[in-house]
């Protein structure tokens, strides 16, 4: 499960707590955020369009148990969300890459949304990064190069890049594209 898909590893890996994925919402969507380092809460980031499934489903969202705040800028509009409480100690252990130590019913909530499908040693799955077997370690390894014991962070996937992972506001994107384009 190399991030293939055009969306970040919080819209991956955290979004799904909220109940949501990317099939709920409308084209709109860009992807979720983590709001800052220092907070638990999340950014679901849309294209600013003003079509009715887009205020269709903001208005769903405000119902939301963790909902917090609509913002909106010049190009979009952000749904803030508390994170559950629950699961702080996962929200951290993710952020530092350690999935294989989410909580059982963090790996639950995700394998849910995912599905249960091992790559096989042929590519990496949700299952393989929370539940790695030896056939999983071995790809990524043979895939970066390095002996199973060197695996970065001991895992199957790399650390989440915080710099992608932090919501930037449209006038902040200019230090982001920066650190992109090194």
């Amino acid at each position: 499960m190399e991030n293939d898909l055009q969306v970040n590893y919080t819209t991956i890996f955290l979004l799904p707590v909220l109940e949501y994925d990317v099939n709920f919402f409308p084209e709109e969507f860009i992807s979720a955020y983590i709001i800052d380092k220092t907070q638990t809460q999340l950014a679901l980031v849309f294209e600013k369009t003003g079509s009715e499934d887009l205020k269709e489903s903001l208005i769903s969202m405000e119902s939301h148990v963790n909902f917090d705040r609509i913002e909106e800028d010049d190009d979009e509009i952000i749904a803030i969300f508390n994170f559950p409480k629950e699961f702080d100690v996962d929200f951290k252990l993710f952020k530092i890459g350690r999935y294989s130590k989410l909580s059982n019913k963090f790996k639950e909530l995700l394998l849910d949304r995912h599905g249960r499908e091992t790559g096989n040693g042929k590519y990496i799955t949700m299952i393989d990064a929370l539940l790695p077997d030896h056939k999983s370690k071995q790809f990524r390894a043979d895939k970066i190069g390095v002996s199973i014991a060197d695996l970065p962070n001991g895992e199957v996937m790399s650390i989440p890049d915080m710099d992608l992972e932090l919501f930037w506001k449209s006038d902040e994107l200019d230090k982001i594209e920066k650190y992109i384009n090194k």
